[in-house]
């Protein structure tokens, strides 16, 4: 009973989204708010907890730096370190922009990291 009742229900949803794409009221392709229409035209980038390694015989946490196109989801570039600084910040972009150039605009989370003196000068110089 509980299996019919579940495909009644899924029919029951999916009936007026396909009742809609069947007349075309579906035209324009959708958009999500973190995609965009040509490569490199936003990075966004942020820290993430990695696994612990070994170093000196103790465990020790790191972290991993990723930037990724919103384009095409391309991992553009991501690497782990064992601190996370404006200096690993600074490291991966160059890595970054070394291979696949600047992009047009690169967004950061509210981290602290991101909000060094160091940084929000050329930033605020480029805008």
């Amino acid at each position: 009973m509980w299996r019919s009742r579940s495909r009644r229900c899924t029919a029951t949803c999916a009936r007026p989204v396909l009742r809609a794409w069947k007349l075309g009221a579906v035209t324009t392709p959708v958009r999500k708010r973190w995609s965009r229409e040509h490569t490199h035209d936003l990075w966004v980038g942020d820290f993430e907890e990695g696994p612990y390694v070994l170093v000196d015989g103790e465990a020790v946490a790191t972290y991993l730096s990723a930037f990724i196109d919103c384009h095409s989801r391309y991992v553009v570039e991501a690497r782990y370190y064992l601190r996370q600084n404006l200096d690993i910040l600074i490291d991966s972009l160059l890595r970054a922009w070394a291979v696949h150039g600047a992009c047009k605009q690169l967004y950061l989370d509210n981290a602290k990291v991101y909000h060094a003196n160091a940084l929000k000068r050329p930033v605020a110089g480029s805008t």
